[in-house]
């Protein structure tokens, strides 16, 4: 039915749009963590360019999400007269049933604004649809009735929405908390309680380090080798608020609201424990479910840990499983699910629809709408369990979470979560060439050459790719073929496969091991090869690279100048296979300039090192960060 409703229900008065109107200076700072936003403004029109491709979904999940809906409006009854007007709520779907309730509750009081009945309606719609929707140019035909009031589960939604002008101009500055929910991670008890929960701290960055590296649960004290490997799921954090809270939490650890290179390495480490993907937590609990009802030994194999909204946790042990969960507050913080009731400041939304908002809300707030919130388990907006009585310790829950509330803030900081994790999740197609001239022979410290950082720090690198991922291996120098200046080490393909039937993440280890420093430079020749050997190994889907790494300068005569390489990289280059090479200046002689314009006539960058500490670091920017 259109716009969601059940049949029988009252539909709102005014289903005519009025012309939109346009766009003006619009607020797009900070949301402070009781959902304040600091006056920090943004030019209209300003759009950041990579928001839209994560925050869309799949058709189906969106005419399932905005084909259900909650409304309860009664509005015949004394006390009142005329036409009835009626608010649009759109609702996060696990509050829609508690608030359309209350929506009916609200209506029994037969609310009015100078003898006008009024009520509302409660319809659940996906934040992530409602973000991407939102502006001026709401459709209703496309997106449903248009929004009133927006309400998601969390305020993360809204910076979405704010990373975009036109829709933050209709975002209020200080919307309101409903109601809270910590988000957790969710374990087998037996499980948590092997790594001492709940008497001792754990969180995200702790169970990266236990268990990356494909370390397993015989790998950890307390572990039982039975349970196998450690099983990580995770939820689609352009969809999923519990997996944007987490990634959140495991990709800024720091809370300074920046991706380190360090913490991109641990969110690296996070992704190759991740075994299971879902859209959201509703699936990951669907499939642990299953398992469970197979057996306690299948709901331990299922999964380990995924992140979750506590009331969940708490909704799913109230089934009884084999296998309760546990909810484990992370000890670095979260960002909880706050439930913001934003009554929007879009043309439609007229005086007196936001006054009819404003009373809803004073409704929702009172002691009965947060007692219906706590029965139904969510926390207090304030996030105490005051009304939720079925949080206690002896269910396995903190009544008081002890551990700091992290904060999202600036609509970029949500932004670029999502986009490290698309980057996480890439699968590349890498050409990785080292310089091995004799300069590389140098001392870099005081106990390790130039040459033996490089292949510490590769080394490291190369771990951290998927199985599926795509590696090459070439050194140069000058003549280390007859005819060449380069040599393949290992040549490019799946990292968990195998080449001849030698692993090839062996082969990789070996041909990293094998290098030595001898002879000059010959970037120029190996640079124009490398582009030609990537592009004719090109896969579709994939990033395709080239990460070329030089201390020094071109040294070859008799072989292509500068202005020949471009010229050739021009030539090659083929639009439908589309070849970057990222290049790494390492030290103080390396030739910056003629990197820079090698990798920038191939649409890559250029990342230099001037000190050996910071080479790992480097290689993880340059093999995961590029673009």
């Amino acid at each position: 039915m259109s716009g969601g409703r059940h049949r029988g229900e009252l539909s709102a008065p005014g289903t005519s749009a009025p012309a939109p109107r346009s766009r003006s200076e619009s607020r797009a700072g900070r949301l402070r963590p009781d959902g304040t936003r600091s006056e920090r403004r943004a030019e209209s029109g300003q759009r950041r360019f990579f928001i839209a491709p994560w925050i869309a979904v799949s058709a189906a999940v969106v005419l399932l999400l905005s084909g259900l809906s909650f409304g309860y409006v009664l509005l015949a009854g004394r006390g009142c007269s005329g036409k009835p007007e009626t608010i649009t709520v759109l609702s996060s779907a696990d509050q829609a049933p508690v608030m359309s309730d209350l929506a009916k509750k609200w209506a029994d009081t037969k609310p009015h604004i100078g003898g006008t009945c009024i009520g509302a309606v409660v319809e659940r719609k996906n934040p992530s649809d409602v973000a991407a929707a939102l502006g001026p140019s709401w459709d209703a035909r496309r997106d449903g009735a248009r929004p009133d009031v927006w309400a998601p589960d969390s305020n993360a939604w809204l910076l979405v929405a704010a990373d975009r002008a036109d829709a933050a101009a209709m975002i209020p500055d200080s919307p309101q908390s409903l109601a809270s929910s910590a988000v957790v991670i969710a374990m087998p008890k037996p499980m948590a309680e092997a790594l001492n929960w709940p008497n001792a701290p754990l969180g995200w960055r702790d169970l990266v380090d236990k268990f990356g590296g494909g370390k397993s649960w015989a790998d950890v004290p307390g572990g039982k080798a039975e349970w196998g490997g450690f099983r990580v799921g995770m939820t689609n954090p352009a969809t999923s608020t519990a997996g944007l809270h987490a990634l959140f939490a495991i990709t800024d650890f720091n809370n300074d609201e920046e991706v380190s290179d360090e913490e991109l390495k641990t969110g690296l480490v996070f992704e190759r424990t991740v075994t299971t993907v879902d859209q959201n937590s509703g699936q990951l609990f669907e499939g642990l479910a299953k398992a469970d009802a197979q057996g306690q030994d299948a709901a331990l194999h299922y999964l380990s840990a995924f992140p979750a909204l506590e009331r969940d946790v708490l909704n799913y042990n109230a089934t009884n499983p084999k296998v309760p969960l546990a909810a484990v507050y992370p000890e670095e913080g979260t960002a909880d699910a706050n439930y913001p009731f934003a009554i929007l400041k879009a043309s439609w939304v007229s005086k007196t629809r936001q006054q009819i908002a404003q009373q809803f809300l004073t409704y929702l707030r009172s002691d009965a709408g947060r007692a219906a919130y706590g029965k139904a388990g969510f926390r207090d907006a304030d996030r105490s369990a005051k009304f939720a009585a079925k949080i206690t310790s002896a269910s396995g829950f903190q009544p008081k979470i002890t551990a700091p509330p992290r904060a999202m803030t600036l609509p970029s900081s949500v932004t670029r979560t999502v986009v490290a994790w698309t980057a996480l999740r890439r699968r590349a197609n890498v050409l990785a060439v080292l310089d091995t001239s004799g300069s590389m022979a140098d001392p870099a410290t005081p106990s390790a050459s130039k040459l033996q950082i490089v292949q510490l720090a590769a080394t490291k690198a190369v771990s951290l790719f998927s199985s599926e991922s795509k590696v090459g291996l070439w050194e140069f120098a000058t003549k280390r073929t007859p005819t060449t200046d380069y040599r393949e080490l290992a040549p490019i393909g799946s990292v968990g496969g195998t080449t001849n039937g030698l692993p090839n993440r062996l082969a990789l280890d070996k041909g990293l091991q094998s290098l030595k420093a001898q002879g000059a430079t010959g970037l120029y020749d190996t640079a124009v090869a490398a582009y030609k050997n990537s592009e004719a190994n090109y896969e579709a889907g994939r990033l395709n690279i080239v990460v070329l790494m030089t201390d020094g300068k071109n040294e070859k005569n008799g072989g292509l100048t500068f202005q020949q390489t471009l010229d050739q990289l021009k030539a090659a280059a083929d639009p439908n296979k589309p070849v970057q090479i990222v290049t790494i200046a390492f030290g103080a002689d390396a030739d910056v300039p003629a990197l820079q314009a090698i990798s920038r006539v191939t649409g890559g960058r250029t990342f230099v090192s001037r000190d050996p500490r910071d080479i790992e670091k480097v290689f993880l920017a340059a093999l995961f960060g590029s673009r």
